[in-house]
């Protein structure tokens, strides 16, 4: 189990109503001057993502024996509704659109109470969470080795932007073998993940952005862009943020945790339905017939020892069907990298007659 959703047991010095040590409240006292810049935007979008980023400020953060986000979210709501100042309340109002489901509730609750006592909200406060999604598309590369999913976005027409979402395919979920009541995703009841979220940024040029995206896909043989369902986006992109959530010490960029929250929410606002992509699955059998294919190819005809080539071909397709999403003929330089310095030495003890014919069958 990822330690960032463990469940905080009943003796957690966090606990709902237990005041943070002195080193929480000088953490929480910065984000409160940090919400200080809420006060002086005037644009939703502007708000939430300076919220997104106080929220990122401990995304995949671990703590002992509990979920960060009840310990360190829940109690920054708490925190702020103590305060009671203008710059918590704003950032109350942020959380009620863009925390967690507890942290949301909390927040409408403590802000709610705060309006009460005439704490003056920001002029964004009506519009914060009012924005619509407008079209979603896809630029890929054609070895398929990440996915840049363009989503945009208005406030009832006004404040366009678009949100780009990296998705990178070579860290897809691992695929079970078929009838392998063992593997991960056969235990959990989950599919395999098509790819994992990387990086996120938003652009207010949004027409500059797509003509820059159609201009590539035209004019570059190794890029593609199209537009993509926005159900389908929604699956997708919500699949690929699960694997990241899920991974510890995800390779995302550095910069990822301040905009996590945002993605999540504008996400969650694309319409449901989608088809989530399938991996194959290869069998035995299937797998053989992929290894006498190529081993009976011309490719293969200046190969000196059969028998480790043949095994290393047996490792090419094995890390193929169960790394990399069902693909074991899709062939990249990444793809080679991360087999060749990664995934190999980890895994696999080569003999020497097998460390001579690797380059030679990937050639």
């Amino acid at each position: 189990m990822n330690p960032r959703r463990h469940h905080r047991s009943s003796g957690e010095p966090g606990r709902e109503g237990s005041p943070p040590p002195d080193e929480v409240t000088a953490i929480f006292d910065g984000m409160l001057q940090h919400a200080r810049e809420l006060l002086a935007v005037r644009s939703p979008l502007d708000a939430e993502l300076i919220v997104s980023e106080i929220l990122g400020s401990w995304w995949a953060k671990r703590v002992p024996d509990g979920d960060v986000e009840e310990i360190i979210g829940e109690a920054l709501v708490d925190y702020a509704g103590a305060a009671g100042t203008p710059a918590a309340l704003a950032l109350l109002i942020g959380i009620a659109y863009m925390g967690t489901p507890r942290q949301a509730a909390k927040a409408e609750r403590a802000a709610l109470e705060l309006m009460g006592k005439g704490v003056a909200r920001p002029g964004w406060a009506d519009r914060v969470g009012m924005v619509a999604p407008e079209d979603c598309f896809v630029s890929r590369d054609v070895y398929g080795d990440q996915d840049s999913i363009v989503c945009t976005y208005t406030y009832g027409g006004a404040e366009r932007h678009a949100l780009v979402i990296l998705v990178d395919r070579n860290k897809a979920g691992a695929v079970p073998r078929a009838g392998d009541p063992f593997a991960r995703a056969a235990r959990t009841g989950r599919p395999p993940m098509p790819g994992m979220v990387r990086d996120a940024w938003v652009s207010s040029k949004v027409d500059r952005l797509l003509d820059h995206c159609r201009r590539e896909g035209r004019d570059n043989p190794l890029m593609q862009f199209e537009t993509l369902d926005s159900r389908d986006a929604r699956a997708l992109l919500q699949s690929a943020l699960d694997l990241t959530d899920d991974t510890d010490d995800p390779p995302v960029n550095e910069n990822f945790g301040s905009y996590h929250a945002f993605v999540r929410a504008r996400v969650d606002i694309l319409p449901p339905g989608g088809r989530l992509p399938q991996a194959p699955v290869y069998g035995r059998d299937r797998r053989a017939t992929i290894a006498a294919r190529f081993l009976a190819s011309d490719e293969a005809e200046d190969l000196s020892d059969r028998s480790a080539a043949s095994r290393c071909v047996d490792r090419i397709i094995e890390y193929g069907c169960t790394h990399d999403f069902g693909r074991p003929l899709r062939v990249s330089p990444v793809k080679c990298e991360m087999f060749l310095l990664d995934w190999l030495p980890r895994k696999v003890l080569l003999s020497p007659s097998e460390q001579e014919a690797v380059p030679h069958v990937l050639a």
